[in-house]
């Protein structure tokens, strides 16, 4: 939930809306929507309880939960250096053989493969989906629909009931993030902008657009192109730049 406001800030902060910035920008916070919808669900189909109180709601400048190593999160207009240093670093793929990682983690990549073993782990010896709470959890899928740079297949939201829909939630989570991933997870009618080339595999993941963003559209005289940030303060609604 705290990477959300991030997003929003710097896609406010592009004076055209309409650009393909803006609109990748706002893609990811979509995507931010509905991971923070999944994990929601699987809370709630392991029997437990959601909290949005107000000790939750989160405040700006803060660090990310359990990161490693710290991570400062802001709100800050869209420049070429919010992008490589918070945007890329939230969505960082981990680097190839690296272990699950729990508490502590540096890609949270490895921190959903280690709740992933642990789901099926507890579910050969105990039925933790007993209490799954259907009536609870937010899975019509008509309530989300992809936006731009997503594919209609890229992910939605789902019941979860058991460990197999569990590790079906947390592989869109992680897909649609990092982008270890085949090309169903990308809008075709985007592949000019959200590729390398006609042969790339990549697709569009969070990790795959805030690339996209500081290599390709950082370019751009921004100064002309994004409004000026909101005064400093520490609140829940207003950080620095």
């Amino acid at each position: 939930m705290s990477t959300i406001p991030p997003y929003l800030y710097a896609m406010y902060s592009i004076k055209d809306q309409k650009s393909d910035a803006s609109c990748l920008i706002a893609s990811i916070a979509v995507e931010e929507m509905l991971h923070l919808a999944l994990t929601t669900n699987l809370l709630l189909a392991l029997g437990g309880e959601r909290d949005f109180g107000v000790d939750l709601v989160p405040t700006f400048p803060s660090l990310l939960a359990h990161h490693q190593p710290d991570l400062t999160l802001e709100l800050r207009r869209c420049t070429p250096v919010v992008v490589p240093d918070m945007f890329m670093v939230i969505e960082r793929p981990e680097d190839p053989g690296s272990p699950p990682e729990d508490d502590q983690y540096e890609t949270l990549g490895q921190y959903y493969a280690a709740l992933e073993i642990a789901i099926e782990d507890l579910s050969a010896d105990i039925d933790i989906f007993a209490n799954h709470q259907p009536d609870r959890q937010l899975s019509d899928p008509s309530y989300y629909g992809p936006v731009a740079f997503d594919a209609a297949d890229s992910g939605g939201l789902m019941l979860i009931d058991d460990a197999v829909s569990a590790r079906q939630a947390l592989e869109i989570v992680v897909h649609q993030g990092e982008g270890l991933c085949d090309e169903r997870w990308a809008d075709p009618a985007q592949w000019s902008t959200t590729h390398e080339g006609p042969s790339s595999p990549l697709s569009c993941s969070r990790y795959r657009a805030s690339s996209m963003l500081s290599t390709r559209w950082c370019s751009e005289p921004w100064a002309s192109c994004a409004r000026p940030g909101a005064p400093s303060t520490r609140s829940s609604v207003g950080s620095t730049d």
